[in-house]
C-alpha cells in the first residue's frame, strides 16, 4: 500500500470518527512503517474492520492487530 492509499484511507477514517485530525505525511509515514509488512488487500479490510468495530480513530497498531491479531499478545508482553 502506497503513501497515496494510506492518506485516502485514513482521511477516509477521519470523516467517519467525525475528527479533526489532521493526514499530515508524517502521520502517514509512520502508518506506512508499521504496516509495511502487510499486502494492500490486508490493509484496506482492516481499515474497513476497524471502522465497523471501534469508536475511535485507528492508531497504527489497531490496524496491525486486526491482520495479525498474535501481535496482541507481544502487546501485552511488554505491558503497554
Amino acid at each position: 500500500m502506497n503513501n497515496v492509499e494510506v492518506r485516502e484511507a485514513l482521511e477516509m477514517a477521519t470523516i467517519a470518527y467525525q475528527t479533526e485530525k489532521e493526514v499530515t505525511e508524517s502521520l502517514v509515514a509512520v502508518y506506512c512503517l508499521v504496516l509495511q509488512e502487510f499486502n494492500e488487500e490486508e490493509i484496506k479490510k482492516a481499515f474497513f474492520r476497524h471502522l465497523q468495530t471501534s469508536k475511535f480513530f485507528p492508531r497504527p497498531a489497531d490496524i496491525a492487530i486486526i491482520i495479525k491479531p498474535s501481535l496482541l499478545h507481544l502487546k501485552n508482553e511488554f505491558g503497554y
